[in-house]
Parts: C-alpha cells; structure tokens; sequence
C-alpha cells in the first residue's frame, strides 16, 4: 500500500494487455474483501470485463467469434471477483478533466475502498486539456496520485506512453 507505480513503453507494445494480466492476478491472489478500481480510458467498461474473463476462461472472449455464451461469461465473472461489489469501474472513452480522474480516483480509494486501482493511461488524461505544458500536467497528476496512494494506503498502477526516444510524454 502508499506506491504509485508508472509502467511506460512505446504504444502498441502490450501496456493495456499486460495491465489486464496485472488485475487479474490481484483478483486471484488477494481475499473478497481487497476491492480493486479499473480506469480504462481507451477501451469500454465491457471490453475491461471481457479481458478479465478471457484470462479466467484462457479464452478471447471479446472477439465476436468466440463460442463463449453469457452465462458462462456471468459464472466465470462472479468466481473472478469473488462476490459483489468487489470491481469498481470508471469507463470513460477518452480524455477526461483531470479533476474529475482525480475525484474519481478519491471516490474509488475512499468510499468504495479499493486498495489497489489501475489507470489505463495517464497520458490521455492530460491529452485533451489546453495547457502548453504538458510535463506540468503530468507532474500535477502524477503527485495527486501518490498523494492519494499514500493517503489511503492503495497500491496506484498507471501506464504511460514514451515517445520514440524512450522518454515519457510530457
């Protein structure tokens, strides 16, 4: 609890897909009672489901052949998370006011009292705000969330993207 962990690459190297991996581990390994919170700004709260049941099921369930019915997307949901309430999720396509990640964030590790959250990435949060410094961004949210990590004694996951030199965005 109290860390904000960055993972950077380049895009299209299988940060989202190796996020995913990270949550369903933390599903399996920790108690019903360890509630975890998924922001996912590129793809949609269904799309997030159906990668957690795909690694349940070791089946793509999100392509539209897979042979997977409802029920047992439901039944492989419900052993996964091991009860109700246990998966928050904040889906938004998108960028979003850096505020309102942040609200939801609190809103995540206080009253729905998740002790780890993945946020999917950190970059498209400060895409779609006009500033002219984008590092300042960065900086302003990346610290935001460590505060918020170590306030609530959460483990704070984020992806972001790093340019062609390697150096982070911003």
């Amino acid at each position: 609890g109290g860390e904000f962990i960055l993972l950077a690459a380049q895009e299209g190297v299988g940060k989202t897909e190796f996020l995913r991996a990270l949550e369903y581990h933390v599903l399996k390994e920790t108690p019903a009672g360890v509630n975890i919170g998924i922001i996912h700004l590129e793809e949609t709260k269904g799309r997030a489901i159906k990668g957690l049941i795909g690694y349940e099921l070791k089946s793509p369930v999100h392509l539209p052949d897979s042979m997977v019915n409802k029920e047992d997307m439901k039944a492989a949901y419900r052993v996964l998370t091991k009860g109700d309430n246990r998966v928050h999720y904040y889906s938004h396509f998108g960028s979003d006011d850096i505020s309102v990640i942040l609200g939801m964030v609190q809103f995540l590790l206080g009253p729905c009292g998740c002790k780890f959250l993945f946020l999917d990435h950190i970059s498209m949060v400060v895409s779609g705000i006009d500033t002219d410094d984008e590092r300042k961004s960065l900086d302003f949210i990346s610290t935001r969330l460590k505060m918020l990590a170590e306030s609530y004694n959460a483990t704070v996951v984020c992806v972001s993207h790093v340019n062609d030199e390697g150096k982070t965005r911003g």
